[in-house]
Formats: structure tokens, C-alpha cells, sequence
């Protein structure tokens, strides 16, 4: 599929086992991979703290430019086709880009841990997708 910005988006589905799967979205520009999706379709009780319902990254050479708001909002919009009421995402406190792209998504903060494991502040946003709280 192609975005307004000449930006294709492919998608691939993955089982991985007890009832839990992914799908991933890939971002291509001039025929580069240039951000990657991880939509999760149940959360597992480490995810609901640090990963959320949907990951995403921009290649840094591709930064800047919009695309990981585009890549978000298509993640966000196949959630929704999927009939998921809401998402979740989480950032690194200092990630500021990344925080300001939730927010544009629709994404209010909800809480703030610091995780051992990577030695920081993360941030969870809550997306609702239908209705008055998502991108409809």
C-alpha cells in the first residue's frame, strides 16, 4: 500500500505460539526498509509495562521527516480493523520525539516506571481506537 508521501507499507503476519501473534508493517522508501511496526494482539503482563500493544522504529537516517507518525497511524488504523478497542505504546521518558508522535496519535500518558532492565524512565500512552479517543 502507498502512502500520500510515496512511502510503501508491507505487512506480515506471525504466530508465536500460546495464543499470541504480531504483525509486523514495514516502511519503504526508495526501496529501503526504512521504519518497522510490531503490532501485538494480547499483551503479556511484562508487555503491558514496557512494549505495549504496538513498537515501532525509524531508521535515524530517515528521521525528522513524519514518517514514524505515518507508520504509527497505519499501525494504529489496522489495530482498529482488527477490532482492538485500544492500544497501548511506550517510550523512553527522554525519547521526546517519540512521546510527541503518541500524542499526535491520540495518545494520553498514563503512567511512568523506571525499569531496571533498561535503566530508564518509560513512559505508557493509552490510544483509544473508536470513538471520541482515537484517530476516527
Amino acid at each position: 500500500m502507498q502512502t500520500s508521501r510515496g512511502v510503501f507499507l508491507n505487512d506480515e503476519a506471525q504466530v508465536l505460539g500460546r495464543g499470541h501473534f504480531t504483525r509486523a508493517t514495514g516502511l519503504v522508501r526508495d526501496g529501503e526498509v526504512v521504519g518497522v511496526s510490531n503490532l501485538r494482539h494480547r499483551l503479556t503482563r511484562k508487555l503491558k509495562l514496557d512494549g505495549g500493544s504496538i513498537g515501532y522504529g525509524i531508521r535515524p537516517s530517515a528521521r525528522g521527516h513524519g514518517l514514524a507518525a505515518v507508520l504509527l497511524g497505519r499501525t494504529l488504523d489496522r489495530a482498529r480493523s482488527m477490532g482492538l478497542r485500544e492500544a497501548w505504546v511506550t517510550c523512553a521518558k527522554t525519547n521526546l520525539a517519540s512521546a510527541a508522535t503518541i500524542a499526535r496519535n491520540g495518545g494520553t500518558l498514563m503512567s511512568e516506571a523506571f525499569i531496571e532492565s533498561r535503566g530508564e524512565v518509560v513512559q505508557r500512552y493509552k490510544i483509544e481506537l473508536g470513538g471520541r479517543g482515537g484517530r476516527d
